[in-house]
């Protein structure tokens, strides 16, 4: 996605320090379409079961509980029943990654035409200007807590959840303690945030120090204790993988793979019968919402770029370059991309210049060399579980504080509200009510869909409210004493200190 943003962009962009890629917001979305794919193929892997348990005619002598685990159809399918274990045949199992990454594919599809029909009908400020910024915050938080349980996930191994909190006090004699990762990733997390959010260090430093030093001082512990890396995998202090195909089955290493294998396996999959196509249609209220919120994130960014560039972009052209690079991502099963404000941010501050798209093609030149190298496995088998779940952290509290905290004093009371209450149902629908329907329903009813319906319901009170009240006369200041907090540069910095004494708001 790096790697073809970054060409689109620096090639017809309105400015040319813009680096486009994909964001952690389709990310979530790409977890959750995975997600439907798997409870659809362990449904399909165990109606499988239940017809061959039946052809059996063995139903009965297992039902009672038959002892140990055993291989018998009718005893795996009645432990799946059970809730003890999830089932997947061999058959089912060759079936995810290709049925995941077309799923991927086809959502990337979506969120393209979102993109570019949003930028030809030259609708693009309309629609930032009719969406509620209660329902926008209130989004925002719930894409931060997904974030967050991504670390957790990420750092422990178990989904946060209610019904796996308590495997997270479990002493294991073959892995670490699952707090201890997860403790330094928030504190690693948190004081990334921090330095970001005070402006302690510059954002340039900041990002590369606060990756590269915990990474040094990690394996300069881990050197001088004498501790070997297989050791360190085997108690999940990285991430492994369940087999290489090769010797290694269990606790692997992540192998080197060829540029090409991915497009082979989506792609190969598709002629060869490997995708299960009846998994598609429970992911359409993913593709709609994450096309939605996609699309949504890419609008607000490019308003976000424009004020912390210090340039006036043209947001239906870059909306309709978003929709192509995205376009031509997806055939190559790769992401969303459209601009960072981030990356565009760090990128003028390394360089001091907007004109010049030379930084933006190295990026998505190393990018390309690292895709084309295989050696993205490599990165992975080096990075430990806590600086990734940190990393994690970094980017979900910033969701968090700044719309449950900070918002308070951008948003009226009852727009404050809102962005609670879209905050905590979503909470307790994700931690509490969603693991206790049916798997097959799951899919179908994910937490943002839920309080997606919940914000449009709440923010249509708020404007009935709103318009059932005389407005209060407005207090009129002048404009050398209303400064909004906008980044801008030198140029309109000065200008504006001559012209602010000009108007009242």
């Amino acid at each position: 996605g790096i790697a073809v943003g970054s060409v689109f962009f620096a090639w017809k962009s309105g400015c040319k320090a813009i680096i486009a890629g994909p964001d952690l917001l389709p990310v979530v979305f790409f977890a959750e379409a995975g997600q439907s794919v798997l409870t659809y193929l362990v449904a399909s892997s165990a109606e499988k079961l239940r017809s061959e348990c039946e052809m059996m005619g063995a139903g009965q002598r297992f039902l009672g509980g038959g002892g140990g685990v055993s291989a018998n159809p009718c005893d795996l399918f009645h432990r799946h029943l059970a809730g003890e274990e999830d089932y997947l045949d061999e058959e089912f199992l060759s079936m995810v990654v290709p049925t995941t990454l077309v799923v991927m594919m086809i959502g990337n599809l979506v969120t393209a035409l979102v993109f570019y029909g949003l930028g030809k009908a030259k609708n693009t400020a309309s629609v930032i200007g009719c969406i509620p910024a209660s329902v926008v915050a209130g989004f925002l938080t719930c894409i931060g807590y997904k974030v967050i349980k991504l670390a957790v996930l990420i750092t422990t191994g178990y989904s946060f959840k209610q019904k796996y909190i308590k495997n997270l006090g479990i002493d294991e004699w073959h892995r670490n303690d699952p707090w201890l990762p997860l403790f330094l990733a928030l504190i690693y997390g948190l004081a990334l945030y921090a330095f970001k959010h005070l402006h302690i260090v510059s954002t340039d430093k900041l990002i590369l120090t606060f990756i590269f030093l915990p990474l040094v001082l990690f394996f300069i512990v881990i050197a001088a204790s004498g501790v070997s890396m297989d050791y360190l995998r085997e108690t999940d202090w990285f991430l492994t993988q369940a087999r290489d195909g090769n010797s290694c089955t269990e606790n692997c290493a992540y192998t080197f793979v060829n540029f090409w294998q991915t497009l082979q396996v989506v792609y190969g999959g598709i002629f060869s019968n490997r995708v299960a196509w009846g998994a598609v249609p429970r992911c359409i209220p993913i593709f709609i919402m994450g096309s939605v919120m996609t699309s949504l994130d890419n609008m607000l960014k490019l308003t976000s770029s424009e004020k912390a560039l210090g340039m006036d972009l043209n947001y239906n052209h870059e909306m309709k370059l978003g929709g192509k690079a995205t376009f031509f991502s997806s055939f190559l099963a790769g992401s969303p991309a459209y601009g960072q404000t981030k990356f565009n941010v760090i990128n003028l501050s390394i360089t001091g210049t907007s004109e010049s798209s030379l930084p933006t093609l190295l990026l998505g030149g190393i990018c390309l060399l690292v895709f084309l190298s295989g050696a993205a496995g490599n990165i992975i088998n080096i990075m430990p579980r806590f600086l990734l779940g940190g990393l994690c952290v970094f980017a979900g509290v910033g969701f968090l504080y700044e719309n449950l905290w900070e918002g308070r004093k951008k948003m009226g009371r009852v727009s404050f509200a809102i962005v609670w209450i879209i905050f905590l149902v979503n909470f307790i629908w994700e931690f509490f009510v969603l693991q206790n329907l049916p798997k097959e329903i799951q899919p179908m009813v994910p937490g943002l869909l839920v309080v997606f319906v919940l914000g449009v319901v709440l923010s249509t009170f708020e404007f009935m409210f709103a318009f059932m009240h005389k407005a209060k006369d407005p207090s009129i200041r002048g404009g050398d004493v209303c400064c909004s907090s906008a980044v801008r540069s030198e140029k309109h910095d000065n200008q504006l200190a001559v012209m602010a004494g000009w108007f009242h708001v």
